[in-house]
């Protein structure tokens, strides 16, 4: 049984280094975020592992205007992928976004293989493809709230 529920930045770097940054050391798994005061970390847990993540960071999208969150770090272990773990989190996500920050809207920098599960969620493109070097081709994606 798959658990959702905030989890720290600590539990997040496994995650984020398996499932995201090819395995390199967490220190390398660490964005500027982190640090922020209106950061949370949502996970998908199975007994004590987390196996997937997301954090969500009070940051606007600059053209979409105020009360926006970005969503940075999203991953799901490898044989956990395909199980909706990660639609599982970003539901979870939408809903405290909206309770308990008023997030107006939500954006993410998508990955090349993850904009249909974007889009299947709701998220809309906004901006071209663009390259972010050593990990990939990425669109801007967001979601309405």
């Amino acid at each position: 049984m798959i658990a959702i529920r905030r989890i720290s930045l600590t539990e997040t770097l496994p995650v984020r280094s398996i499932a995201l940054r090819k395995g390199q050391s967490y220190d390398k798994c660490l964005v500027p975020e982190d640090s922020n005061e209106d950061v949370f970390h949502i996970g998908g847990v199975v007994g004590e592992n987390v196996i997937g993540t997301a954090s969500f960071f009070a940051k606007n999208f600059a053209e979409y205007g105020a009360n926006g969150f970005q969503l940075r770090m999203m991953g799901v272990l490898p044989e956990y992928r395909g199980q909706n773990v990660g639609r599982a989190i970003v539901e979870y996500s939408l809903a405290i976004l909206k309770s308990d920050y008023q997030a107006v809207y939500v954006w993410c920098h998508a990955r090349e293989v993850a904009y249909d599960f974007y889009a299947k969620l709701g998220f809309s493109f906004m901006s071209a493809e663009f390259d972010i070097a050593g990990i990939g081709t990425h669109r801007t994606m967001l979601l309405a709230l």
